[in-house]
C-alpha cells in the first residue's frame, strides 16, 4: 500500500486521503505564518530598548514626568525579566537534554536524545517559542487583566503552531508553555512582595497607571536624549 509517515506526533499524512491532506496542508501553512510570533525578539528588543532609554535619562527623579517614566520602566523590566529569564533557562536545559526534533521520528522514534548538544536539530524539549509566548502573554496579561484571556488564547494558538511546522512534539510545547507561565507568575510574586508594579495584597493586581500621562511623561524624559 501507499506509505504513511508522521508530520507531527498528533497527525499522520496519508497519501490515500487527499481531502485530509489538503486540510493538513492548510494547518501547516497557517502554522508557518504565525509560528515566528513566538520569537523572543518581538518582545525583548522593543521592551529592552525602551527600558534602557528611560533608565539612561530618567534619573535622578526631578519631576512628576520622571516618576511616570520610571513607573513605565518598572513594567517594562517585569516583562523583560519574565521573558528573558525563563528563556535563558530553557535555552540551557534544552541543550543539555538534547531531544531530537520530530523529523527524526521515523528513524529514531520520539524519545531520541543526544545529550548534550548545541545543534538546533537536538533542541526540541522544551519548546522555546512556547515558553516565550506564554511568558509574554502572562506578563502583559497581568499588566492588562482585561486582555488576559485573549492573550492566553493567542499564546495557545502560536505555541501549538510549533507542532504544525514539525518543530516540536506535544510534550515539548506543553512543558515550554507551563515553564514560561510559572516563571512569569513567580516574577510577579517577586515584584509584588516589594511593592513594585503589583499590589502586595492577595489580588496581586497592577497598580493604577495613567497610561496617557505616562506616555507623555516618557516622551518628555526622552527628549533629554537629543543633543
Amino acid at each position: 500500500g501507499l506509505p504513511a509517515f508522521p508530520t507531527t506526533n498528533l497527525r499522520f499524512y496519508d497519501l490515500r486521503e487527499p481531502v485530509a491532506n489538503v486540510r493538513l496542508a492548510q494547518v501547516i501553512g497557517l502554522s508557518a505564518l504565525i509560528t515566528d510570533l513566538g520569537k523572543s525578539s518581538w518582545v525583548l528588543i522593543p521592551s529592552g530598548v525602551a527600558l534602557l532609554a528611560i533608565l539612561a535619562v530618567g534619573l535622578p527623579v526631578r519631576r512628576f514626568a520622571d516618576k511616570l517614566a520610571l513607573a513605565l520602566a518598572a513594567r517594562l523590566a517585569f516583562v523583560v525579566i519574565a521573558v528573558a529569564g525563563s528563556g535563558l533557562i530553557v535555552t540551557i536545559v534544552k541543550r543539555i537534554i538534547a531531544r531530537g526534533r520530530p523529523y527524526y521520528f521515523e528513524q529514531f522514534g520520539a524519545l531520541h536524545f543526544q545529550f548534550p548538544s548545541w545543534h538546533s536539530s537536538y533542541a526540541s524539549f522544551p519548546s522555546g517559542h512556547s515558553q516565550t509566548i506564554f511568558a509574554a502573554a502572562l506578563a502583559f496579561g497581568f499588566l492588562f487583566p482585561r486582555l488576559r484571556g485573549y492573550l492566553i488564547a493567542l499564546a495557545v494558538i502560536i505555541a501549538f503552531s510549533r507542532i504544525g511546522v514539525n518543530a516540536h512534539y506535544f510534550t515539548d510545547v506543553v512543558v515550554g508553555g507551563l515553564w514560561g507561565a510559572w516563571f512569569t507568575l513567580m516574577t510577579r510574586e517577586w515584584f509584588a512582595r516589594r511593592g513594585l508594579v503589583f499590589s502586595p495584597g492577595l489580588s496581586r493586581r497592577p497598580f493604577a497607571m495613567p497610561w496617557r500621562r505616562a506616555a507623555e511623561g516618557t516622551r518628555a524624559v526622552l527628549t533629554r536624549l537629543k543633543p
